[in-house]
């Protein structure tokens, strides 16, 4: 009896290894069909890299952005503002004091001149 004898084990009487490699389908030559769906597949792996490798480097992880942006959420979770708001403020009451008041004597023929050069 030879002494490299693969020692059974298992309920069915075969190692993994054996099940393993019964399991695996005989690779022959490929056909037509499985070549080209082979082809399509690899030419849409080989695009999608090409696509990846024209945009560059990820740089999702660069510290510098990444220590900006959870100071900025740090911020936002404290309830500070980010950026200052605007507050309405009516002017119509200054606007119609200026339009009432009345016009100075020279002022007003300035104006009149100078509307009527104009025309």
């Amino acid at each position: 009896m030879p002494v490299d004898v693969v020692k059974k084990s298992t309920k069915k009487g075969t190692t993994l290894l054996e099940r393993k490699e019964a399991a695996k389908k005989p690779r022959g030559p490929l056909t037509v069909q499985e070549r080209r769906e082979r082809n399509l597949r690899l030419a849409k792996k080989l695009q999608e890299e090409r696509l990846r490798a024209s945009f560059g480097r990820a740089r999702d992880a660069d510290t510098k952005k990444k220590q900006w942006w959870e100071d900025l959420r740090d911020e936002c979770e404290e309830g500070k503002e980010i950026a200052p708001t605007r507050k309405k403020v009516s002017r119509a009451e200054d606007n119609l004091a200026k339009l009432t008041k009345k016009q100075d004597q020279q002022s007003a023929s300035l104006m009149a001149r100078a509307l009527q050069y104009r025309l």
